[in-house]
């Protein structure tokens, strides 16, 4: 994979101070000309690279996520794979890139493959904008990947996560089997409307005989062919964890998980690794693990949990 870091700000005075104003959203929004016009045929003929949207991505964090959005949904025949983390306003909304109703893919051949965004839960400089931008998708029933990164706000944590849930997708990844599972739709976001069926209160699981787990199960969005949930471990083991692993049983297929690493699967016994970039878990700390699960009949539920 060959992947390039152009500078996207398009303006004759890059020296000027930049702020989230008109004269600046200009500037990015010029990169879509530069890139289907220069950049894109300057890489297909200097490196040997495939080409087409089944081959080509665009990611990007800030203005960056800002104008990966743009491209993606102004050029869908030229990128089948679009991430944006903590992406800047500008998009939609007043004086957006975007109609609300219009920010969708109008001829689904081109919808992307996975389209992803993520933001920081304590995000100081876009605050909720990526938010909102998963809440119009949502409401434009676009297929998306929309993660919340527990602590982090504007800075390399929420990079990170989005980079390394996004790199993960790329490419047909997500339609080859993995555990020997059939390959499943990654989205949170069902393309039809979800069934009356109630959504379920979280449940906390009591702790092992040795007590080094507090595991709270929350089920975000059942569509009963399948589900988000969300599972946030708490530290109970009176000391800090390196490099944590966390063990359960569920009686829910889990399809895929979007901020942690599924290690291991034997029957409805499940094995969670922690993330690289949050790797370290100190005594009384939590986490929330998210993740994709099949369909239910009935209450969610997990058990023999257990943290080390």
């Amino acid at each position: 994979m060959i992947i390039v870091l152009p500078n996207i700000y398009c303006t004759k005075t890059p020296g000027k101070a930049q702020g989230f104003d008109q004269e600046t959203f200009d500037a990015y929004n010029d990169f879509l000309y530069e890139i289907e016009r220069d950049l894109m045929p300057w890489i297909e003929k200097n490196y040997s690279v495939l080409t087409g949207r089944d081959n080509t991505a665009v990611a990007g964090f800030s203005m960056g996520g800002r104008s990966a959005l743009h491209l993606g949904y102004k050029r869908p025949d030229l990128f089948g794979y679009v991430g944006a983390f903590s992406a800047a306003p500008g998009v939609t909304g007043a004086g957006g890139l975007f109609a609300d109703s219009d920010f969708k893919i109008k001829d689904p051949q081109y919808t992307p493959y996975v389209t992803l965004l993520s933001v920081g839960t304590n995000d100081s400089v876009v605050g909720t904008v990526p938010k909102d931008y998963h809440n119009v998708l949502t409401k434009n029933k676009q297929d998306h990947i929309y993660i919340e990164v527990p602590g982090a706000d504007h800075d390399s944590k929420a990079i990170q996560c989005g980079f390394y849930n996004f790199t993960t997708s790329l490419f047909g990844i997500l339609d080859e089997e993995a555990f020997n599972k059939e390959p499943s739709n990654p989205t949170t976001t069902p393309t039809e409307k979800p069934t009356t069926t109630p959504t379920e209160k979280p449940t906390t699981t009591p702790s092992d005989p040795t007590e080094s787990v507090e595991a709270t199960l929350k089920v975000e969005n059942d569509w009963n062919s399948g589900a988000v949930c969300a599972i946030t471990i708490t530290n109970k083991t009176g000391k800090t964890l390196d490099n944590w692993s966390f063990e359960f049983d569920i009686n829910r297929k889990i399809e895929s998980v979007w901020n942690a690493k599924l290690a291991s699967q034997s029957g409805n016994h499940y094995v969670i690794k922690s993330p690289e970039w949050a790797s370290s878990l100190k005594n009384g700390e939590s986490f929330t693990i998210t993740f994709m699960a099949g369909a239910q009949n009935g209450t969610t539920s997990i058990s023999n949990c257990s943290l080390k």
